[in-house]
């Protein structure tokens, strides 16, 4: 979940100085699928 974090904050920050990362998104959609993951195996 944190790195989802990061990545959305990362992103954010890109676009408020006219810089296009590709890196944070991809990271956002891992760290997505990740939580989701842990959400279904209940730990």
């Amino acid at each position: 979940m944190l790195d989802g974090i990061v990545a959305a904050v990362w992103f954010i920050a890109g676009l408020m100085n006219d810089i296009l990362f590709f890196y944070p998104p991809v990271l956002f959609v891992i760290g997505l699928g990740a939580f989701f993951k842990g959400m279904a195996k209940g730990e």
